[in-house]
C-alpha cells in the first residue's frame, strides 16, 4: 500500500478509509501468495517521503545558486551552506528509512512478525500487537487517527487523522472484530477496548515465549487497562462499562 492511498484533499478521511475496508475484507493486510494463513502490511515511513521532498528541494536550491553565481561577482560560499548541509542530511535520512517495513500476522498461529527491508527483527504473540484510535491536538481540537503498534515494532498510520471519532471508532474496531487483533481506544480505560488475545498471566507457564526473562525486565510498554471479562481460549471481546479488573499491553 501506498503513503498516497492515506492521505488525501478531494475526500473524508474517514470515506476513504471505509471504502478501503469495504474492497478488502482483510484491510491493511493482504494474502501472502505462498502462505494464505499469513497476512502481510508493507509500507515504508513517512519520513521516507518527506526527506526525498526536501531532498530535491534543497538541491534545486543549491543547483540555481551554483548556476547564479558563475554569472554574477557573489562568491560561492555565500549562502549555499545552509541548502547543501540540507542535501547531505536528508539524503542520509532517505537511505536510513528507505527500507519497507512488513507486518506478517498469524491469527490461526496466535503470532506476528516485523521485518525490515526483508530481515525479521521481531516475532511476538499476536496480544503484543494492536490497532489503535490515536488522539492528536495541536490547534485546541482533537483529531484521530488509526494506527497499527505493538511491542518492538513501528507504529503506522492506517488513516490520516478526522474529527469524526464516532465513525473512526467504528472503522478501527470493525478491523479488530474482522482479523482478531486487539483494538484500544484513545482513552486508558475505556468500555471501548476490543481483546481477542489476553497477556498470558505468567511468563513462566509459557513455554513458546519469545522473549527472555532480561529481555522483559528492560522493556518499557503503555499500560492500558480495560475490564477484564473470562474469556474461552483465551479471547474475550470487552465492551461492558463498569466491570473491575485490569489489562495491560506488557509483553509476556
Amino acid at each position: 500500500m501506498g503513503v498516497f492511498s492515506k492521505w488525501s484533499i478531494l475526500e473524508k478521511v474517514e470515506d476513504r478509509l471505509e471504502g478501503q475496508i469495504i474492497g478488502n475484507f482483510n484491510y491493511p493486510f493482504v494474502k501472502d501468495d505462498l502462505d494464505p494463513n499469513l497476512l502481510v502490511y508493507s509500507d515504508r515511513p513517512m519520513e521516507f517521503y518527506v526527506s526525498c521532498v526536501v531532498l530535491v528541494v534543497s538541491s534545486i536550491i543549491s543547483t540555481i545558486w551554483i548556476i547564479v553565481t558563475l554569472f554574477t561577482p557573489l562568491s560561492l560560499g555565500q549562502g549555499i551552506i545552509f541548502p547543501v548541509a540540507l542535501v547531505i542530511y536528508f539524503f542520509y535520512r532517505a537511505t536510513q528509512t528507505f527500507k519497507t517495513r512488513s507486518y506478517r500476522v498469524n491469527v490461526d498461529a496466535g503470532f506476528y512478525q516485523f521485518h525490515v527491508g526483508g530481515e525479521q527483527v521481531q516475532k511476538g504473540k499476536l496480544h503484543n500487537l494492536y490497532f489503535r484510535l490515536h488522539e492528536r491536538s495541536t490547534t485546541g481540537f482533537p483529531y484521530y487517527e488509526i494506527v497499527l503498534n505493538g511491542y518492538k515494532v513501528s507504529c503506522v498510520s492506517l488513516s490520516g487523522f478526522s474529527k469524526n471519532i464516532r465513525k473512526m471508532r467504528e472503522l478501527g474496531k470493525g478491523m479488530s472484530k474482522r482479523l482478531s487483533i486487539n483494538y484500544f481506544d484513545c482513552k486508558d480505560v475505556s468500555a471501548h477496548h476490543i481483546v481477542h488475545w489476553e497477556r498470558p498471566p505468567d511468563l513462566s507457564s509459557s513455554s513458546h515465549s519469545l522473549l527472555d526473562e532480561d529481555e522483559l525486565q528492560d522493556t518499557v510498554m503503555p499500560q492500558i487497562f480495560v475490564p477484564r471479562v473470562p474469556s474461552a481460549r483465551n479471547r474475550a471481546v470487552v465492551s461492558q462499562p463498569g466491570v473491575s479488573g485490569s489489562w495491560s499491553l506488557e509483553p509476556k
